[in-house]
């Protein structure tokens, strides 16, 4: 038996046991809740079918020698592919003067002090962009017992001839070509491998574990492959690129200008000191939320130099994975004391789509995981964002730009509260933190608990107001100032200047109150309407954010439907019910005028709704079967394109039939 079957095969042996189900006890329909299992895992379609082939190599099934014969299993395959369509990435298109600009700027240079990794990457690019021998494709030809695509005298014995680039640069022109000699970038590597080679290969490990040893060409190509990628993540711009990649973005090993809130913290989370200033910052790595998580995920784990971005030669890996560990536990505390002290958070289901690289649309989907990366720095952005907010409202009592969260509209959280009570759900919403532990404490651990805790946020989501930026001279009882949801007195936005322009003005605050300044000269009218418009832009956004994510789902359903899933009810009207679709995370509306109802019934007892539906009998000697609806109700829908363009419906399936 192969290796990985018996490994799926002593899995599938596991599932049994847990069951009391001996291996010749098998069925079908145990072989498909085992492939549930697999599948509610996250589990790709190929993989499934992995398991399935080791578990068909010891069973026949109704005479057959595979179970890709069976119909119940080729439907669940075919509903598993429909629900989760394979994803085929292309690779992108890019292009090599965005590349080799990148190569010439100082992230990159000097060579002789530059990161290791760095120097791999870009003498490895250029010695591949120089060496490249054109045919129906690109071949390299580092070595010269690789075969060329076309394998004959001429291309088997050509020389390869490596260009050196304005030699004696003279000029910011020639600098900036010089840059990219492939003969200087070679010099300076094997200069700074020389010791640690133990081999005559050109290109070597950079990493602690394996330094000097020779490379593959898969690890070759990577390296090229990471280049470009590297490249592309430095000059994808927002703003003008002198703002976007120099002034205003923590390059990793540069002098950036900043203004920072500075903590002495205890382990616990206690501040200790605290400091305002204009810092200059270095920052040693550039580190991405799945790095951070990675290293969270895994404090055990000795991290290779080519897991991570490049880092600071005055720093080691294991110094920044242990910031990060520290970070992470002083975070912990810092959460938990936040919703100790009555903080509220209504998390709700976001969906994030992956996308064609040439076409730009939606390939797939997912619901997008809120981590402990993003937690951390979650919490240090809200103790900075706090902080100033009491610094500038210090200094300037009148003018400070504040942001605050009303309570929620009192009618309708008392209606949802007598809804509550009907259904038997003691909630508790004398403030933010009672609400807060009532939703996260009401529910069992069933495998639905998450769906009907999503469904209540959903519902307590409604009565909430947005919170809004204003001046805080303009509103005369300070406890009007209060935040609801964070239950903190004052509050601003700070961390985010260069997507967010009420932070700049908090920032200018921040400059004045330090002395480092003039004063805010703007009227408390003025700085009031600079509030209001920063408001409706923010709601603007937000309405185009929820469109364009209906959008792009609305084509999603289009290229990969009809899509069928479970649903929970969330409410429910005379004609229609909402549903949240709980494999997507998406809501919608299914109209009773769309079934192939006899009749449909709506009531309400006290203020509990609820909607009788009476279907069609399949055959004349059926009688009509009733299902009732109510909130909490699970159902089962199917989703599909509509003849409007980039509309989609869900449809409800029958109790125990089809849609």
């Amino acid at each position: 038996m192969q290796k990985s079957y018996r490994y799926k095969w002593d899995k599938f042996l596991a599932f049994l046991w847990d069951r009391n189900i001996l291996p010749h006890q098998v069925s079908i329909p145990t072989v498909l809740e085992f492939l549930m299992t697999l599948a509610d895992a996250g589990l790709s379609l190929s993989s499934v079918k992995c398991y399935l082939s080791a578990i068909s190599s010891h069973y026949l099934f109704n005479g057959k020698p595979s179970l890709f014969g069976d119909p119940l299993i080729w439907r669940f395959l075919k509903g598993f592919n429909n629900l989760h369509p394979p994803v085929s990435v292309p690779a992108p298109t890019w292009s090599l003067d965005v590349v080799v600009a990148c190569l010439a700027s100082k992230l990159f240079e000097s060579m002789a002090t530059t990161d290791l990794r760095l120097l791999t990457w870009k003498t490895a690019f250029l010695v591949a962009i120089t060496s490249a021998h054109r045919a129906d494709k690109v071949v390299l030809r580092t070595d010269i017992t690789f075969l060329p695509k076309i394998v004959s005298a001429f291309h088997m014995n050509q020389n390869i001839v490596l260009p050196t680039l304005a030699p004696n640069p003279t000029t910011d022109s020639e600098r900036q070509i010089h840059a990219l000699d492939v003969r200087r970038a070679l010099a300076f590597y094997l200069d700074r491998t020389s010791d640690s080679r133990r081999s005559e290969r050109l290109f070597v490990c950079y990493s602690e574990a394996k330094r000097g040893l020779p490379v593959s060409a898969q690890r070759f190509s990577k390296w090229v492959a990471n280049t470009i990628r590297l490249c592309y993540e430095l000059v994808i711009p927002m703003l003008p690129k002198l703002l976007c990649e120099e002034l205003c973005s923590l390059n990793p090993m540069t002098d950036r200008l900043t203004f920072s809130v500075i903590w002495k913290l205890t382990p616990e989370g206690k501040i200790l000191d605290e400091w305002f200033g204009r810092t200059v910052i270095c920052s040693c790595a550039k580190l991405s939320y799945d790095h951070a998580q990675s290293m969270i995920e895994n404090p055990k784990k000795e991290f290779a130099a080519d897991e991570l971005p490049p880092i600071s030669s005055q720093h080691s890996v294991a110094e920044v994975h242990q910031a990060v560990l520290n970070l992470h536990q002083i975070a912990k505390k810092l959460r938990n004391q936040r919703f100790e002290d009555g903080a509220l958070r209504l998390d709700q289901l976001k969906l994030s789509f992956t996308l064609d690289k040439a076409s730009g649309m939606p390939q797939g989907c997912y619901v997008y995981q809120y981590r402990d990366s993003n937690k951390l720095v979650e919490e240090f952005m809200l103790l900075a964002n706090m902080a100033v907010a009491h610094q500038i409202y210090r200094s300037f009592p009148k003018k400070a730009l504040l942001r605050r969260h009303p309570p929620p509209q009192t009618k309708m959280l008392n209606d949802l509260m007598e809804f509550c009570n009907q259904m038997g759900l003691e909630i508790d919403c004398s403030n933010a933190g009672t609400l807060h532990k009532s939703l996260n404490e009401i529910f069992a651990t069933d495998r639905y608990a998450e769906a009907r805790k999503e469904v209540l946020t959903n519902m307590f989501s409604r009565p909430m107001q947005m919170a809004v930026y204003f001046c805080a001279g303009m509103l005369k009882n300070e406890t009007l100032f209060r935040h609801y949801a964070l239950n903190v007195p004052l509050y601003t936005h700070f961390t985010s200047p260069i997507r967010r322009f009420p932070d700049i003005m908090v920032h200018r605050l921040l400059s004045a109150s330090l002395g480092c300044g003039p004063a805010p000269r703007m009227k408390e009218a003025d700085i009031q309407k600079q509030a209001e418009h920063c408001n409706d832009r923010k709601m603007a956004s937000k309405r185009v954010q929820e469109l364009s994510a209906d959008l792009f789902f609305a084509v999603f359903v289009k290229e990969c439907g009809p899509l069928e899933s479970e649903a929970m009810v969330m409410g429910v009207l005379n004609e229609a019910f909402d549903v949240l679709v709980l494999r997507f995370g998406v809501q919608k509306r299914i109209y009773c005028n769309a079934l192939p109802l006899v009749g449909f019934q709506f009531q309400k007892l006290g203020k509990k709704p609820q909607l009788t539906l009476m279907w069609e009998a399949e055959s004349p000697e059926q009688e009509a079967v009733q299902q009732v609806i109510t909130v909490f109700t699970l159902v089962e829908v199917v989703l599909r394109s509509d003849n409007i363009p980039l509309k989609y419906s869900a449809l409800l399936k029958r109790p125990g039939g089809e849609e």
